[in-house]
């Protein structure tokens, strides 16, 4: 059975693999090139940024979603393993797949508390303004290589910044005078300068 799948699927992804790289493409574009929403669309910085926030808000609950499927999935598939006294775990494993998964987008992607932001930004156009000055900056680099600038602040704590407002704050960090983020969440939407929030 599993060899008849593989030979199936083989020869879907060599159809359609520029169809499916294209898709791919598209998506990150979607969820993670902030940029192409503030330029390319011509959104602006705050407005662009809150949108690419938004579109990354559903596709990591979609993800999710869709992981906590798949887990549900498996542990049935495997049912007939959890016999006698270990048909506690098969139970157990019902119940804490959406409490896992959950846990991972909340510590891992801050999912829950961007979309609390979000909700309230759209709703009531809710955020946080500060004046702020910035004490220190430096990129803190993970074992994949993904760097996020670390954002010090005399009076409003530390951020941490990726996408498109990483490039804005350091090629503005001189004259930043104000911020504005998400309080949940503490994700950046703009910043001030001498001439005004960015646009």
């Amino acid at each position: 059975m599993k060899n008849t799948a593989q030979q199936h699927l083989k020869p879907f992804f060599q159809k359609y693999f520029w169809l499916l790289a294209v898709g791919a493409l598209a998506l990150y574009t979607l969820a993670f090139a902030d940029r192409y929403y503030v330029t390319a669309l011509g959104l602006g910085v705050q407005q662009g940024l809150i949108t690419a926030k938004t579109v990354q808000a559903a596709l990591l609950w979609l993800t999710g979603i869709l992981l906590t499927l798949k887990l549900y999935l498996i542990t049935v598939r495997a049912k007939d393993k959890f016999k006698g006294g270990y048909r506690f775990f098969y139970y157990f494993s019902f119940l804490n797949w959406p409490a896992a998964v959950l846990l991972l987008l909340t510590l891992v992607f801050q999912a829950p508390q961007q979309s609390a932001d979000l909700v309230q930004y759209w709703t009531s156009s809710r955020f946080t303004e500060k004046p702020v000055q910035i004490t220190n900056t430096y990129k803190s680099c993970g074992p994949n290589s993904s760097c996020t600038l670390v954002v010090d602040t005399s009076n409003q704590g530390r951020f941490r910044v990726n996408g498109y407002m990483n490039s804005l704050i350091l090629a503005y960090e001189p004259h930043i005078t104000a911020l504005r983020y998400l309080p949940a969440s503490r994700r950046i939407i703009n910043i001030r300068t001498a001439e005004g929030w960015l646009e």
